[in-house]
């Protein structure tokens, strides 16, 4: 424990002188001596030029810089002085309904799967606090994955996995890596990995410990200065893992994902590439046929209040009619997965319908209505804007109920509806380069 005491303070030295300075990340070419000095003092610089790209300076716009043939991409400026209302986050490298806290696990997960790179995993050697040992290091197993999204878009995933014999060893343990990515003409730059999704300016440090395995989503920093660029994982790139050492590979070491993201190497994925999102609060909003004006259905996503066990919901009002022309609405609704339970997202859910009688307008009938099973209802939602819904009314509905079949026979359906409003700050949409 002394020896990591020495190292942080020495850390922490060089912190301080820099701090006046700009910061000089490392770059693959550079010579460091393997000594705990000479890699805090590397360390330190990868802090202060990560601190930086963490905020973008006050008045200046943002300008995304061309990376692909898809042209510059221009979007009004992060937030730097609080907001009348929630910003959507123009830098992502995602879809933000795509994936929430916290994030799948490549061991555990059971409901996606996809190519992993490289397929079996790399051997990656990090830096290591064990007291007693110079330089230490520790060999943990490295993969690189994605996790389908909406409409041809995925989120880039980095998982390290310590040994068996390692596993939650606290005595000893690895210490998070440094971050670059290649991509294009632009090589060994920065990137953010983050613990916890739809983030802005947060990112995992350098030398960050870690004790079992853990994953990390990829995204950009909100920044346009040259030592970072604005990524889209969806293509291939390199992900280049630092531990600031002169070894192995000079410290440098590399994961080549070769192959752009591609809808069809995953299980559950429909024809045309259409993947059933997670059912989750950014979906909520108004949908409807615009070839059918007039008719449309509400959705709303929430949570218990006060739920230990995150206990979510769908509810639905459907605005439609009855076979006489009245205007008439259903309505309906029923739990979702367990919101802390990620890998077991709920990505098409059928509710109980009701249908209401004896009512009056403005209040104008007694304490209740009479309140009759219409039948179910079920949600998929293909993309952020496009709604799934078929239906089953039951036999025997009143003649002046909507769906009712001839001679009072229930009815079966299906339509794929637009979205037409959203929630403000819950915006649903794809990654600004598609």
């Amino acid at each position: 424990m002394r020896k990591f005491m020495l190292y942080a303070g020495a850390g922490l030295a060089m912190t301080m002188a820099f701090a006046a300075s700009a910061a000089s990340p490392l770059t693959r070419n550079a010579t460091i001596s393997n000594d705990l000095a000479s890699r805090a003092a590397a360390v330190a610089e990868e802090s202060l030029a990560q601190r930086g790209l963490s905020r973008s300076p006050a008045g200046v716009a943002p300008t995304h810089r061309a990376l692909r043939s898809t042209g510059p991409h221009i979007d009004v400026a992060i937030a730097t002085k609080p907001s009348s209302s929630p910003v959507t986050n123009s830098y992502r490298a995602y879809p933000p309904s795509c994936i929430f806290d916290p994030l799948p696990d490549i061991i555990a997960r059971n409901e996606i799967n996809g190519p992993v790179f490289p397929s079996q995993g790399k051997v990656i050697t990090l830096a290591a606090v064990r007291p007693g040992v110079s330089n230490p290091t520790e060999d943990v197993m490295a993969y690189v994955w994605r996790y389908p999204c909406s409409s041809g878009n995925s989120v880039t995933l980095l998982t390290l996995v310590r040994s068996a014999q390692n596993a939650g060893r606290t005595d000893t343990y690895p210490l998070f890596p440094g971050i670059r990515v290649t991509q294009g003409s632009s090589q060994d730059l920065f990137a953010r990995a983050v613990s916890e999704p739809n983030t802005v300016v947060s990112y995992v440090s350098a030398d960050t410990p870690f004790f079992d395995r853990g994953t990390w989503v990829l995204d950009n920093f909100a920044s346009n200065d040259a030592s970072t660029d604005y990524w889209d994982f969806n293509f291939p790139f390199t992900l280049t893992l630092l531990n600031f050492y002169n070894f192995p590979d000079g410290g440098f070491q590399d994961i080549a994902v070769n192959s752009a993201y591609t809808p069809a190497d995953y299980p559950g994925v429909a024809p045309g590439g259409l993947v059933g999102m997670p059912i989750n609060g950014y979906l909520t909003g108004n949908f409807f046929d615009p070839a059918h004006s007039g008719e449309g259905i509400d959705i709303e996503i929430g949570e218990v209040p006060d739920s230990t066990n995150g206990i979510r919901y769908l509810a639905l009002n459907w605005y439609t009619y009855s076979d006489d022309g009245f205007a008439s609405f259903i309505t309906g609704g029923g739990p979702l997965s367990d919101a802390s339970n990620n890998n077991t997202a709920t990505r098409s859910v059928t509710v109980p319908v009701k249908y209401r009688l004896a009512g009056g307008f403005g209040g104008n009938f007694g304490a209740n209505t009479t309140l009759l099973d219409w039948g179910t209802a079920t949600l998929k939602f293909i993309s952020c804007s496009t709604l799934q819904l078929s239906w089953q009314s039951n036999p025997g509905l009143p003649a002046t109920a909507p769906g009712r079949g001839p001679n009072g026979a229930g009815t079966t359906g299906s339509r794929t509806w637009t979205r037409a409003s959203s929630i403000n700050g819950l915006t649903c949409d794809m990654p600004p380069l598609n």
